[in-house]
């Protein structure tokens, strides 16, 4: 089994899927939104881009791609210029969108995700020598989000989501493709700051993750994105 090694990495994919628009708008706001961020955890370090759109305030549709440039040394690779590219996609559906307070907004939605992911260059020994190349998972979570009115224009947001997730990794060793599958749980905490523009919203925000993947180590991404309402 190669996942004491390449869930060290499979978790950067799998913690960046959540909703990233409607949270952002008015409830029955369209929009559409970008959100480029870096994210880090043990031997990785990646660049992350997200673009989607929102129907009403209601459906979320997005997909993200990241770029992960791994630490040799770190990660006991064989060589030193290993790198993979990440591909997901998601549908996210608001169950609940409501103020509870003229200060206070409530936001709970499910979705379902897919992603995969290319290797290139990452060879390892486990114990003997063996080139990764890839895995597909998909993932069924929920999301939780508040928001926070500091004035008429700033607005505070933490929220957390959490999920399930099943799939399948490759590698090649003895020049033999091997395929094993795994499962797994995992969450994200996040503090986001918003700045309201007319019907438009900038923000930053910090997020910090936590999964239950063998041999894993928790990451965080700084990110900045841009809400043009609609």
């Amino acid at each position: 089994m190669k996942k004491q090694i390449t869930f060290l990495v499979l978790v950067l994919l799998s913690v960046s899927s959540f909703a990233q628009v409607s949270r952002y708008l008015e409830h029955d706001q369209s929009g559409l939104g970008l959100r480029l961020g870096s994210a880090a955890t043990v031997g990785t370090q990646s660049l992350y881009a997200q673009f989607g759109g929102s129907i009403k305030g209601r459906l979320d549709i997005e997909g993200s791609y990241t770029r992960n440039k791994f630490d040799g040394g770190r990660l006991d690779l064989l060589e030193g210029n290993a790198t993979s590219d990440d591909y997901e996609g998601w549908i996210n559906y608001w169950l609940f969108r409501k103020s509870i307070h003229p200060s206070i907004d409530i936001n709970l939605g499910v979705w379902a995700e897919y992603g995969y992911s290319v290797y290139q260059n990452f060879w390892a020994a486990d114990p003997e020598a063996y080139k990764y190349i890839g895995y597909n998972e998909g993932q069924f979570g929920f999301e939780f989000a508040t928001n926070f009115r500091v004035t008429d224009t700033w607005w505070i947001q933490p929220a957390m989501f959490a999920y399930y997730a099943v799939g399948q990794e490759k590698w090649e060793e003895n020049s033999i493709t091997e395929k094993s599958n795994y499962q797994g749980i995992g969450s994200s905490l996040q503090l986001g700051v918003v700045k309201r523009i007319k019907k438009n919203s900038l923000y930053l925000q910090y997020n910090h993750y936590f999964d239950s993947y063998e041999g894993s180590s928790n990451s965080y991404m700084l990110s900045a994105g841009f809400i043009l309402g609609l």
